[in-house]
C-alpha cells in the first residue's frame, strides 16, 4: 500500500500535524510532524493535482486511496491516468475527508529542518523555503575528513 509508511509514521510516531505547505504549477505538498514550527518528517507530494479539497492544517491523518463512491463525487475532475487519493482526518470543524485528485503521489520520510542547523545527521536535511546563510549545512555523514 502506498500510504502504509507514513500512516505507521503517524500511529507510531506520533507524526500528527499536517499542513499544505505549497500548491504551485500542479504540484501540492503536504508536510507532517509532531512539531511543524521546527522541522517535518514526512512529504507527501501530488503531481499534475486537477481537484483539491483538502483542509489547510489537519491532524491524526489516515491517507488512502478514495473509495468509489469517492471517485464518482469528482468523476468531472479525473482525467487520464489521474487517481482519486483520500485522507481521514480532523480539522477545525471536526472530523473530514479531504480528497486529492492527481497523477501521482510520491512520498519522502526523514527529518526537514525549517531553520538552517549546522552538523546534519544520516538522512536529514534542510527545507528549501528555510533562510540559509552562505554556507550550507553539512550532514554528519559528510562532516568527517576523509583518509
Amino acid at each position: 500500500m502506498m500510504f502504509e509508511e507514513v500512516n505507521k509514521l503517524v500511529d507510531e510516531q506520533n507524526v500528527l500535524d499536517f499542513e499544505v505547505q505549497s500548491f504551485e504549477a500542479g504540484r501540492l505538498l503536504i508536510i507532517g510532524s509532531f512539531d511543524l514550527a521546527y522541522y517535518h518528517q514526512a512529504e507527501l507530494l501530488f503531481d499534475n493535482v486537477s481537484f483539491l479539497s483538502v483542509p489547510t492544517l489537519f491532524h491524526e491523518p489516515v491517507f488512502r486511496l478514495a473509495t468509489a463512491a469517492e471517485q464518482s463525487e469528482v468523476q468531472v475532475a479525473i482525467e487520464g491516468t489521474d487517481q482519486v487519493f483520500a485522507v481521514d482526518c480532523e480539522a477545525s470543524q471536526g472530523k473530514t475527508t479531504g480528497i486529492v485528485v492527481a497523477e501521482s503521489v510520491s512520498i519522502r520520510l526523514g527529518r526537514v529542518y525549517h531553520y538552517e542547523r549546522q552538523n546534519l545527521g544520516p538522512g536529514e536535511r534542510i527545507a528549501p523555503w528555510a533562510k540559509r546563510s552562505a554556507q550550507p549545512a553539512v550532514a554528519a555523514d559528510e562532516a568527517s575528513p576523509r583518509s
